[in-house]
């Protein structure tokens, strides 16, 4: 009988001990507007993320709060928030836990900064309307996850940059629209199932790296950027004085020696009072001022205003209304720009719904969205993939609508807009 009472004792202890543990080590939380936040421990001078609380589709994570740095997004911080569009990472953030994101059905562009060291496993796992993945350069990452991007099924492209060294099991796999992967030569090892099922897959990268024999051994397209050159750093040595006449003489100006000015020296004068009654296809030159067609079958017209903007102009994606044809005063411009110029990683940048591909996205691709459907024009292969804006199986007429609402300023209108590198 004494046994059985010094035993329970000792149990209810150990108990007791357990019980004490928990409470001294349980973490602290904080709320503020529509964030709560981990104090992970007493007298800590950063916050974790544990969950955002509101239900706004753009959101912005604070890089501080109370004079507190962010510097971790807890897991499963926004799971399942089928609210969430867009989400900026601040570059005070260092660590994304697992499911961090996992199931945010409206996500559609995510950026990671160059202060993210870690990321958990499923932290992006199905987010069906992600339509890219981009890395900072020289990313502080080291290694791409488990299942992190897996089953997203809208994923078009992904730029790893280098730093990265490692893509683990399932990482990509089964994003059945992934075109394109830009491997830097940093990556050392990628697991064999990494891009399993994802079989439109085209990977880029440099000559001799890891990724060109990766690519070769699963039979996955590579195409090449040409021979890596490490990067050097180039010392250059001021001389005090010069050695020749002839040295003193070119660093010498000439009295007579005037500036040179090319080019137009004042803004050319632009009319803005003549409307087209059929948008032109192709290209549109950078002087374009108007053009129009009529926008669905209300009777309405809708008109896109670049106001002497060259496409180029702009390399983010901007929303506004779209203007009507009673010309009424709050009427708005409405395109999102790229520049489409060949970058360093040898892509072009594209935005999805820009079918013409003049590097905005306007009433004219809604309209040669109809004329496709009407078989009185052809797409090639990207503006197919750009005309397919609401990524289903087929161009339609949900496409166009897609676009006409996304010019009207409607929120929450899916890949619009959305940038993308082919």
């Amino acid at each position: 009988m004494k046994r059985i009472v010094i035993l329970s004792s000792a149990f209810v202890l150990v108990l007791l001990m357990i019980i004490s543990t928990v409470s001294i080590s349980a973490a602290t939380f904080v709320v503020v507007d529509d964030w709560k936040y981990e104090i992970p421990y007493q007298g800590s001078d950063v916050y974790y993320l544990e969950s955002y609380l509101g239900n706004e589709s753009n959101v912005s994570i604070p890089k501080t709060q109370n004079d507190k740095s962010v510097v971790k997004i807890n897991s499963n911080a926004f799971i399942n928030d089928e609210n969430i569009v867009t989400c900026k990472i601040p570059d005070t953030v260092s660590e994304i836990g697992q499911n961090a994101f996992f199931g945010c059905a409206s996500l559609r562009e995510i950026k990671i900064p160059k202060s993210v060291e870690k990321i958990g496993d499923n932290a992006f796992y199905g987010c069906d309307s992600l339509v890219s993945v981009s890395f900072a350069a020289a990313t502080s990452l080291k290694v791409v996850p488990a299942t992190c991007f897996s089953h997203n099924n809208s994923l078009i492209s992904v730029t790893l940059t280098d730093g990265i060294e490692s893509i683990e099991e399932y990482a990509f796999s089964a994003c059945s629209k992934l075109l394109t992967v830009i491997i830097p030569p940093s990556v050392n090892y990628i697991a064999e199932n990494a891009f399993d099922d994802s079989n439109k897959l085209t990977i880029r990268g440099y000559e001799g790296t890891y990724a060109q024999q990766y690519a070769i051994d699963k039979g996955i397209p590579f195409v090449s950027n040409g021979v890596y050159v490490k990067p050097t750093i180039t010392v250059t040595t001021a001389a005090t004085e010069p050695t020749t006449e002839a040295n003193t003489a070119q660093t010498t100006p000439s009295s007579s020696d005037e500036p040179v000015t090319t080019g137009a020296t004042e803004p050319t004068e632009v009319t803005t009072g003549t409307m087209a009654t059929e948008p032109s296809e192709g290209t549109t030159s950078a002087g374009e001022v108007t053009s129009s067609s009529t926008a669905g079958g209300d009777g309405t017209m809708a008109t896109d205003t670049s106001e002497n903007e060259s496409p180029q102009a702009s390399s983010s994606a901007n929303q506004s209304g779209a203007t009507s044809s009673t010309g009424e005063s709050d009427s708005q411009s409405t395109s999102a720009s790229a520049t489409q110029g060949t970058t360093s990683d040898g892509l072009k940048t594209y935005y999805i719904g820009d079918a013409d591909l003049d590097g905005r996205v306007t009433i004219k691709d809604a309209t040669i969205i109809q004329k496709t459907i009407a078989k009185l024009t052809t797409l090639d292969k990207i503006q197919t993939l750009l005309a397919n804006v609401d990524a289903d199986t087929k161009i339609s007429v949900k496409d166009a609508t897609q676009i006409q609402k996304y010019l009207a300023g409607f929120k929450n209108i899916l890949y619009v807009g959305s940038e993308v590198k082919i």
